[in-house]
């Protein structure tokens, strides 16, 4: 007890009790009460505090330890005087944190949150002050507040941190809980007499007893006549008593039981836009019934004396009240029509002997009472959703006619305040669900709960979804026992790759093989060995399909595909120089002729002289006519157009028209003539479309490569890769002299000079960028000309671009040729080096690669030349790790006339693989303006965040995806590891702080994920033996400044 300079006297009471929560909960109960008199204070109050540092460990503030910043305080679902919602915020530059507005009889919990490497002290949490200086004081003009009083300097508010490293953010929390009360405010005596006779009747009863006590003496007689009238009209009090004696008073009806228990009051409002605030065009809830019921068994509440609480009707300002509560713990329920009713929500704890007591303003007639403040009611509606769920037989994330619907899965439908659940669902045996009762415009979120053995294909389990917008959703679902961990494009069974033959497709060579199936293990030469042979089989030939490079597979279906290219004295197929042919089952048909569905000589048009013309003629538009790289994703074959620099989309699963293909126009990036700009690649990762191309220099344009990513967002391309194609370079080969013959890159032109063609993109296992080039003069010349193709490796950096490899090195991975030497003794090499051993030894620098695939865990496969001999098309299976080769198979040797030797004999190559599909761990980014931690409805997401995929052990980016509109990005992750998703604080609005973390283990799919480290927000999550999307371990709540 003290007494503070305002001449109040004040009794302070205050217990604390310790939990552990993360490191530390503390959670501290101040009471504040004063002497009882017939005036209830109603004056406003302002709390001030201070975070400090406790550099002498002392628990206690000292002169010369500073203020702590940046520690974050939120308040409880309570208002302030005026009924505004207090906000997140922080302690300031100095430490000091001040909440104006705080009325009487309310009670209001503080939540301090850590920053990252400290921790709240244990400390003495005393209400008194330090000698000499006033706990409670009255405002001034200069402290800017409208409070009339302010509690400040006591020790309890006084909150220290230590330092720690390695303590997260969030991690160590500090509650306070205070009711203050600052009592009666004293009567004074009346200073002049009473003129008016006394309000009470007389001591002695008068004759004739009134049948109610008169407040004043009357100044007129009775409009009607006494039943025994006065001897004399009574002017003034009767000063002496009656003779007669009084009648018996009337008997009254028996006195209730007092109250003793404990009231709740509180009020509603109408949240019409779901946002938890009372905005201005808002109103108080009126007439709304409400009922107290148990929070564990939702059975009726009862008062001290074991009858039912009554409902409470709410009043023109929203008010309810329930009387002489006993205690227990309790939650509110709506009663009767016109508002969501999301069952029993609140937790009202009730025990007297921590309640405050009640005041004449509080409109209750129990002793005690808890101030709950105002709650958000929701008004009801037509509008909700609808969806259905089914078996995706296809993994493509569409209802098809052959998928089927899944009855019995869980639809739980969350409202936007409080995260109560609203209304829960379940599938039907047509696999529908369906919801309503909201108003237009109305936030939710909606969450799948589905089976332990079943993955998604796509479809988000946690969805945010507005009333009246969005209405219809379906979500396809696999056994996860169906995705098939070994199979999948990772894990090929064999491969598919072309040969080119000579001459005309319907001539001498029409049988020779062009399309050929090469098994995993195949080794040795295919064309000699009989055992070798085994390993290779036979598609189609040169009379089916005529000169193809592309080449796709569809896992569903079983189909290979392959388009037409343009090679000097290699005649195309009988649908010409647009076509893309489908080889299924042994049938080999044209599946799209291009030239047919969107107009003749889209892809440029040519005819083979096979003579003496054929160099001059065909030479000149090689890499500027047909089709280039094509690929497999999602039911889509992509192609390039080498003729328009586009890319093609054609879906499988129907019949390609003009209406269903998709053009992709990828216009020049930066060559200085636009005629020098040439795509030829083609593919998918991570969900993103990329291509590339070289500037040709034939118009005088530097030789250069670029590789560019689409976003649909923007229906754009832009580059995440560009260098100069200037770097020293190796020998094709020694001439008889020992001479080498320079394998240095030239512009386009139609010699035998080596050109280069950016030929093949692909990703490895860890998201390094491969590049295939071939050589354009080994397609242009009709003489035995040994090519040089190339292959590079490019890794990705933190600010989402590649970087070429230097030296043999690339993202901290040493390949095969650091410091390399070509034949002739010299470095050669980006740097000086190659990651990939292209070598032969003592014939060429450059065998591989004219294209290239994925062949496995940490594997890829090349097409190329001479492995065994010189003048083979061959195969080399490269380590992605460090470029060495694992082996080899060669296909054909020139002494077969039919095929070309050293000179681009094979086209691209692609994996044959079982149904599957990879995994995706899909987040979201959002601004958590609760700071609950919770992905709460109605939480925007935030767009445009670049988001990283790391492996654990590595520093090096192995993918990047930007947020969507809605926040969400995803990621293909390999079975079975560690990754971590970071997202850079530069790339954050300013002054956003990241949410709690982990606040809601048993659901994880709606926490946020990410810590703070260093100038990075980071999580961690290991993936599943299975394929499919799964949607935890990388969500980052983001809490904007206040």
């Amino acid at each position: 007890m003290y007494s503070s300079n305002n001449n109040n006297n004040y009794n302070i009471m205050f217990t604390n009790t310790k939990m552990m929560r993360l490191i530390s909960i503390l959670l501290i109960s101040f009471l504040l009460n004063i002497v009882k008199s017939q005036v209830y204070d109603q004056r406003v109050l302002a709390l001030k505090g201070l975070c400090y540092l406790d550099l002498n460990q002392n628990s206690l503030h000292d002169p010369g330890e500073p203020g702590f910043d940046g520690v974050k305080i939120t308040l409880n679902n309570v208002t302030d005087n005026k009924g505004n919602p207090y906000p997140e915020r922080f302690s300031g530059p100095n430490g000091v944190f001040i909440y104006d507005g705080l009325t009487q009889r309310t009670v209001y919990i503080f939540r301090f949150s850590n920053p990252d490497g400290y921790y709240f002290e244990d400390y003495n949490k005393t209400l008194s002050c330090p000698p000499g200086i006033p706990c409670i004081r009255s405002t001034t003009p200069e402290d800017g507040l409208s409070a009339d009083l302010v509690i400040e300097n006591t020790y309890a508010y006084n909150i220290p941190l230590l330092k720690k490293d390695g303590v997260l953010a969030n991690q160590s929390i500090l509650s306070v809980k205070i009711t203050v009360d600052l009592g009666v405010v004293p009567t004074q005596p009346p200073t002049q007499p009473p003129t008016q006779p006394p309000t009470q009747p007389p001591t002695r009863p008068p004759t004739q007893p009134p049948t109610q006590p008169p407040t004043q003496p009357p100044t007129q007689p009775p409009t009607q006549p006494p039943t025994q009238p006065p001897t004399q009209p009574p002017t003034q009090p009767p000063t002496q008593p009656p003779t007669r004696p009084p009648t018996p008073p009337p008997t009254q009806p028996p006195t209730p039981p007092p109250k003793t228990g404990v009231a709740i009051a509180g009020s509603l409002f109408t949240d019409a836009d779901g946002n938890g605030k009372m905005d201005n065009k808002e109103v108080w809830s009126y007439g709304v019934t409400l009922g107290l019921y148990n929070i564990n068994d939702k059975s009726r509440a009862l008062d001290v004396n074991g009858n039912v609480v009554p409902n409470s009707i709410t009043g023109p300002d929203g008010r309810y009240s329930f009387e002489n509560v006993a205690d227990g713990e309790y939650c509110l329920m709506i009663v009767g029509p016109g508002y969501v009713n999301p069952g029993c929500v609140g937790d009202l704890v009730i025990k007297k002997s921590n309640m405050p007591p009640s005041q004449p303003g509080d409109g209750v007639s129990s002793p005690n009472v808890l101030k709950t403040g105002s709650y958000a009611v929701f008004p009801s509606g037509n509008f909700g959703g609808s969806g259905v769920i089914y078996s995706d037989q296809d993994f493509n994330n569409y209802f098809s006619p052959s998928d089927t619907p899944i009855s019995g899965i869980i639809v739980n439908v969350y409202l936007p305040v409080y995260g109560d659940l609203l209304t829960s669902v379940v599938t039907d045996a047509n696999g529908r669900f369906s919801f309503t009762g909201l108003p237009v415009g109305f936030p939710l979120r909606v969450e799948f709960v589905i089976p332990t053995d079943y993955v998604s294909t796509g479809g988000s389990l946690v969805k945010f979804i507005t009333a009246g917008q969005s209405t219809d959703f379906n979500i396809g679902l696999a056994l996860k026992s169906l995705t098939d961990p070994n199979a999948g494009p990772m894990n090929p069974m064999s491969f598919v790759t072309t040969t080119f033959v000579k001459g005309q497709y319907n001539g001498r060579n029409k049988d020779h093989p062009v399309v050929v199936e090469i098994s995993k293990e195949a080794t040795g030469k295919g064309y000699q060995d009989k055992s070798a042979n085994n390993y290779m089989k036979t598609l189609a030939t040169h009379k089916d399909v005529g000169s193809v490079h592309g080449v796709a597979y569809d896992p569903f279906t079983g189909a290979r595909f392959v388009s037409s290219y343009h090679k000097s004295n290699s005649d195309f197929g009988p649908a010409g120089s647009c076509a893309v042919y489908k080889i299924r089952e042994g049938v080999i048909n044209v599946w799209a002729n291009l030239n047919e569905i969107l107009g003749f000589g889209v892809c440029g048009g040519y005819n083979h002289y096979f003579d003496f013309r054929e160099t001059t003629t065909a030479g000149p538009v090689v890499g500027k006519v047909s089709l280039g790289q094509m690929t497999y994703n999602n039911k889509n074959l992509y192609v390039t157009n080498l003729a328009k620099n586009e890319i093609l989309r054609i879906p499988t699963d129907d019949t390609p028209t003009s209406s269903n293909i998709k053009r992709y126009q990828v216009p020049n990036p930066g060559c200085s003539t636009e005629s020098d700009w040439h795509i030829f690649p083609v593919t998918i990762h991570q969900d993103q479309l990329y291509t590339g191309g070289v500037c040709s220099g034939e118009k005088g344009s530097r030789l250069s490569t670029y590789i560019l990513k689409y976003s649909p967002d923007t229906d754009s391309f832009s580059p995440v890769l560009f260098f100069t194609l200037n770097y020293p370079r190796g020998c094709r080969f020694l001439d008889t002299f020992a001479n080498c013959i320079s394998s240095i890159w030239r512009p386009w032109s139609n010699t035998e000079n080596p050109q280069p063609m950016l030929s093949t993109i692909i990703f490895d296992d860890e998201g390094h960028l491969v590049m295939t080039f071939k050589d354009r003069s080994g397609d242009i010349s009709t003489q035995a000309v040994v090519s040089s193709p190339e292959i590079l490796m490019a890794c990705l950096g933190s600010d989402g671009l590649f970087y070429l490899e230097s030296n043999g090195k690339c993202g901290g991975y040493v390949g095969s040729g650091v410091n390399q030497k070509s034949l002739s003794g010299v470095s050669y090499g980006p740097g000086g080096g190659n990651f990939f051993n292209t070598r032969v030894a003592n014939l060429y620098d450059y065998a591989s690669a004219f294209g290239a695939s994925r062949a496995g865990p940490d594997m890829l496969v090349a097409t190329g030349f001479s492995f065994y001999s010189p003048f083979e098309g061959s195969l080399r299976w490269y380590n992605a790790s460090n470029g060495q080769i694992i082996k080899g198979f060669s296909i054909y040797s020139s002494s077969d006339s039919a095929d070309f030797g050293n000179q681009n004999g094979l086209g691209d190559i692609t994996g044959v693989y079982g149904k599957s599909i990879p995994q995706y761990r899909s987040g979201r980014i959002w601004i958590d303006n609760n700071g609950n931690g919770i992905q709460d409805a109605g939480e925007p997401g935030m767009a445009n965040i670049p988001v990283y995929l790391v492996s654990n052990g590595s520093q090096t980016p192995m993918g990047t995806d930007l947020s969507d509109v809605n926040g969400v990005f995803s990621f293909e992750t390999q079975l079975k590891r560690n990754y971590y998703c970071t997202i850079r604080s530069e790339d954050l609005p300013q002054g956003y702080t990241i949410s709690p973390k982990n606040v809601f283990p048993a659901r994880p799919r709606i926490n946020c994920d990410g810590v703070k480290y260093n100038s990075i927000y980071i999580s961690s999550f290991s993936t599943s033996e299975y394929g499919g999307y799964y949607f935890s371990g990388c969500n980052f709540g983001f809490i904007p400044p206040k």
